[in-house]
């Protein structure tokens, strides 16, 4: 099978986890939404944001490094699990700090015992087996979906069950552990060759070169993602917060999820043709030309019927979230493009594109953002994401020229 075949039946199977992903997702907050309320959702979203913040500021770029390289996994296992392990003990410290700043930040006592618990859940995944990243490397993508398929549906039934018995926000934290603990398990049952607590100098100083790069890459593109929740939680409240990460994730999840889809197809095959120059600008604006159009027709339903997706999916107290839906999901259109570029600069190890354009966009995002709820709530804070990756896109249009030139 060729590498067009290859990523067309990569990015089918991984389609095909985010359709049956979305529809869990959809059913799990159809319950949620009604089982807890927008300020229960508001006090997870500010937790996670300790965990997100702890993990992209360690990040090693293990998964990246293994799969732009040339070796076999085996060259790294060992090693890679090692660092796996003592990071998320770093990350678990990390979180367990936020408990001490963030409650006094937002004037929220509850989220003590929330972060404190969710420092949890790093040390649990720091004990994967990194052979679970040869499903990708491998382009064995059948396998793959099915692996985060079963991760997926167990953190779904969990957060229900919970939610149903405790009903409070504590319910997200404990279906993660669990899923978390599940994810561990899985990746030892299912691969024959298993990591030894073995550490190798040489192989580790391959892994952290690319740390120098993607480490400031995951801190920026993760407050690139969250900083939104970070201003808007601050100036608007709890209350709007849940409101508008409802409307955040219906609005970016199809199309996010299909350019996800196709990243994770593509970026192992961007990267074994990074030197054939021709073939690598053929098969970018390819794949960007038809993602580009499958993420246009998800974003039009969302723009034109947001009230009857709103109503439907989340219910009535959640009322207030179909006036910034459609601003969302010209938002996440905006990011589902912008993502397509991603896998092409890290494809061909270019950094220095992905972090500029994330500067810039963080930046324009703290400005648009927190002029826009200071002085129009939930509508300016939506208005203020487009802005930011509006302004922002450009940068990586002139990259991609200059690359694939």
């Amino acid at each position: 099978m060729g590498y067009q075949k290859k990523a067309i039946a990569g990015f089918g199977w991984r389609q095909f986890f985010y359709i049956v992903n979305n529809l869990i997702a959809v059913g799990r907050i159809m319950i949620l939404a009604r089982l807890l309320t927008p300020y229960d959702f508001g006090l997870f979203s500010i937790t996670a944001i300790s965990l997100g913040l702890s993990e992209a500021f360690t990040q090693t770029g293990i998964n990246i490094t293994i799969l732009q390289s040339k070796k076999k996994i085996n060259f790294f296992l060992d090693t890679a699990w090692v660092i796996a392990i003592f990071r998320g003990l770093i990350i678990a410290i990390l979180v367990a700090l936020f408990a001490l700043v963030l409650p006094h930040f937002y004037h929220e006592t509850k989220l003590v015992n929330l972060i404190i618990l969710a420092s949890l859940i790093p040390l649990i995944k720091g004990f994967i087996n990194p052979m679970v990243v040869s499903l990708q490397k491998d382009l064995n993508f059948f396998k793959d979906t099915i692996f985060n398929l079963t991760r997926t549906i167990s953190e779904a039934v969990l957060v229900v069950i919970f939610a149903l018995y405790l009903r409070d926000a504590t319910a997200f934290i404990f279906a993660m552990i669990g899923s978390a603990s599940i994810e561990v398990c899985l990746s030892f049952l299912i691969f024959k060759l298993k990591p030894r607590f073995k550490f190798s100098k040489e192989r580790a100083a391959v892994i952290f070169h690319n740390a120098k790069s993607l480490s400031p890459m995951a801190f920026l593109d993760y407050l690139h993602e969250n900083l939104d929740n970070l201003i808007v939680g601050k100036i608007l409240g709890t209350n709007p917060l849940g409101i508008y990460q409802n409307a955040y994730a219906l609005s970016h999840k199809a199309n996010y999820q299909i350019t996800q889809a196709s990243n994770h197809s593509l970026l192992p095959i961007f990267s074994r043709i990074e030197t054939d120059k021709i073939r690598l600008r053929r098969a970018f604006f390819k794949s960007f030309v038809f993602i580009g159009g499958l993420i246009s027709v998800t974003s039009a339903i969302l723009f034109l019927w947001p009230s009857f997706i709103v109503n439907l999916i989340l219910g009535a107290k959640w009322h207030s979230a179909i006036q910034i839906l459609p601003i969302l999901t010209l938002a996440g259109l905006l990011q589902g493009f912008a993502m397509l570029f991603y896998s092409l600069f890290l494809a061909k190890a270019k950094f220095k594109p992905i972090n500029f354009h994330l500067v810039s966009n963080v930046l324009l995002l703290v400005i648009f953002i927190w002029w826009g709820s200071s002085q129009a709530g939930l509508v300016g804070a939506s208005w203020g994401v487009v802005a930011s990756r509006v302004v922002s896109l450009p940068i990586l249009v002139c990259y991609a020229y200059q690359v694939l030139k």
